[in-house]
């Protein structure tokens, strides 16, 4: 995983821009209903830890690069979303890992080249 203080950045930036806000605390709080959903917990599906659980996994997309996901192969997308599940769980999110991943890979993919959260991201973070 990348820096702690370097995802706390990218945190603390992504929550100064209401669209991108607001797909991580959509992401989170589905995330919560679909663990109180499963009858038993494992660690404590607060919003902020899982924004932070969020946060990371949108760090390691936007590593790869939003245009580069809606190009790779399905292998290749496969293969990098089996790489940041198991990441996410070594933190703890066993049961979230796939749903958060899933749920922002979708997100990126079905959004327009235009799309001004996309592109927000990408101010965020050319890298």
């Amino acid at each position: 995983m990348a820096d702690t203080n370097a995802i706390e950045l990218f945190q603390t930036r992504i929550q100064s821009v209401p669209e991108i806000a607001v797909l991580v605390n959509g992401v989170s709080e589905d995330a919560e209903v679909r663990e109180s959903t499963n009858g038993t917990k494992i660690g404590d599906p607060m919003s902020i830890g899982l924004s932070l659980v969020i946060v990371a996994a949108l760090w390691k997309l936007l590593n790869i690069g939003i245009g580069a996901l809606r190009t790779m192969s399905e292998d290749t997308t496969a293969e990098r979303r089996i790489q940041l599940i198991r990441q996410l769980q070594e933190m703890g999110y066993d049961r979230q890992a796939p749903f958060i991943v899933d749920r922002l890979l979708k997100e990126m993919r079905e959004r327009p080249e235009d799309d001004p959260v996309l592109t927000k991201l990408t101010e965020l973070y050319p890298g």
